[in-house]
Parts: C-alpha cells; structure tokens; sequence
C-alpha cells in the first residue's frame, strides 16, 4: 500500500495535518515553515523524492492520532494505530542510500519527526537511534 494514495489523503486533510502539528508539535519541532509545507505537498506523490516522502510521512506519524478521519480509515478504535501505519511506512522507506548518503534537509526533518514520535510512544532507544541519523 502507498500511504499516499489513499483517498483520505486530499489537499484539505494536508491543511489539517498542518495544523494539527502546529498545535501539538512545534514546540518541540519549531522549524516548519507552512509555504514549504505547503509546496512539499502541493508536489504530485509520483514527483515527490524519497526525501520530501520521508518527511512527509514523519508529519503524518505524528499528527494522524489526533484527525480522525485518519484514524477511521484505518478501522482502529485506538487512534495510535494510524499514527504507527504511518511510522511504518516511513521506517521501510528508510534503506542504505537513507542512511549514506548527503544529508537532505527533508531527511533529516523527517528523521528528527519520527525521533519525537518514537519518544512519545515510550520507545527511547529507537528514538535515540532516529536522532544518531538525522545527525549524521
């Protein structure tokens, strides 16, 4: 499945996740800027580089408990489970040239995003690992 495509993934819901991290996030995450946001997005899913879909799914990790259209295409009572489908999808997108390679800034963004959101969920040592290679 390509978490891109699914039809809950509109240009509205992009505006939402926006938000939503604003509220929750950017205290911890202060480094969002919503034109940048908004052009990451604004990029056709088959356009998008690996990086800026890195990223991307580190927004979407740590917002989707919070919308619940998210959480109710998942089927889940428990919101967290869209949050991790999204945490997952973002960690089989991570391979060699992820870990190698010049760091880009989307990476490295969506590394530190997903680092959060490991910690949230009380898993330091993963968290730790994300922040080792976002640092790089």
């Amino acid at each position: 499945d390509d978490p891109f495509e699914s039809p809950q993934i509109t240009a509205r819901l992009w505006k939402e996740v926006y938000s939503t991290f604003m509220l929750h996030c950017s205290t911890e995450l202060p480094f969002l800027h919503e034109e940048l946001f908004h052009l990451r997005v604004q990029q056709a899913s088959t356009e998008r580089s690996a990086d800026t879909q890195i990223f991307l799914l580190g927004m979407l990790a740590l917002t989707a408990r919070f919308i619940p259209e998210l959480a109710s295409a998942h089927h889940a009572t428990d919101p967290l489970v869209s949050s991790e489908y999204y945490a997952d999808a973002f960690s089989a997108r991570l391979d060699a040239r992820s870990l190698t390679s010049e760091p880009s800034l989307d990476r490295v963004q969506g590394l530190l995003m997903m680092s959060v959101y490991h910690w949230l969920m009380c898993r330091g040592q993963v968290a730790w690992m994300y922040i080792t290679i976002a640092k790089g």
